[in-house]
């Protein structure tokens, strides 16, 4: 043999006895030579494993379904039973009861009264004449009346400021009159300046807001007239004529910050 031949035939050697090494090692793993490759990521073998682990995966999760599935309807029937005790209980409870038959009746008390008030005009801000005056004034237990002058911004002001209080109390009837055209309630309660807000409780003249008095104090100088409408509430309010509640002067302030009087 040539000295080439000779290395051929070394080289030939070992691949043969490599490959009968791997043959031999894949056949003790008990797959045989071509498990090999169907181990692989891309395999059959590794495939039908991915398939097996798969479901069983979704036999676990359909497991927990059922489980979480069951205790909710075992927690809601415990919670639907324990508020069923709670309202029996309730009813069962004499003090609750007159509580809420007191509640009850003071309901119905104040929606007969809203009614009749409603019935008497309570609820818009009207004008009336002078004839009117006494029978409108002595009709209601609770009434504001705006003396005005047809010519005088301040007098539109105090306006605006009524009708919005008109909408929201019910329980006060809110009224005005041409100052020019009732010269003789005029005198009769010493109207001096106008705007003139004159306050009645059954009937008696208890209260007059003249001007501007009260209202605008803490206005800064130049806004004297844009003073908003949770003042004249509150003013209203100390003298027993309407009730206010926090909720709703702040809910009269959300026009009033945008809106102004001009001539």
């Amino acid at each position: 043999k040539s000295v080439q031949q000779t290395v051929v035939d070394e080289v030939n050697n070992r691949m043969t006895n490599a490959v009968e090494d791997l043959r031999t090692k894949y056949q003790n793993t008990g797959h045989g030579f071509d498990a090999s490759y169907e181990n692989n990521p891309t395999g059959k073998a590794y495939q039908r494993e991915q398939i097996t682990t798969n479901k069983t995966y979704e036999t676990e999760k359909n497991k927990k379904i059922e489980f979480d599935e069951k205790y909710e309807v075992k927690f809601v029937d415990e919670k639907e039973d324990s508020d069923e005790d709670f309202l029996n209980d309730m009813e069962n409870d004499p003090e609750l009861e007159r509580i809420r038959l007191q509640r009850l009746n003071q309901i119905k008390t104040e929606n007969k009264e809203k009614m009749e008030n409603l019935a008497k005009g309570h609820g818009t801000y009207r004008e009336i004449t002078q004839d009117e005056f006494l029978p409108e004034v002595t009709g209601s237990s609770k009434v504001v009346v705006h003396f005005y002058h047809s010519q005088f911004k301040r007098c539109k002001i105090m306006d605006m400021h009524l009708e919005r209080l008109a909408l929201l109390h019910i329980e006060c009837k809110f009224l005005k009159i041409n100052a020019e055209k009732a010269p003789f309630f005029v005198e009769k309660l010493s109207i001096k300046v106008l705007p003139s807000v004159n306050i009645f409780i059954d009937g008696i003249n208890v209260a007059e807001i003249k001007g501007f008095e009260g209202l605008n104090e803490s206005q800064k100088t130049g806004y004297e007239d844009e003073w908003p409408t949770r003042n004249l509430a509150k003013l209203l309010a100390s003298k027993k004529v309407i009730n206010v509640k926090k909720s709703e002067i702040e809910e009269n302030e959300t026009i009033n910050k945008s809106s102004r009087i001009r001539e």
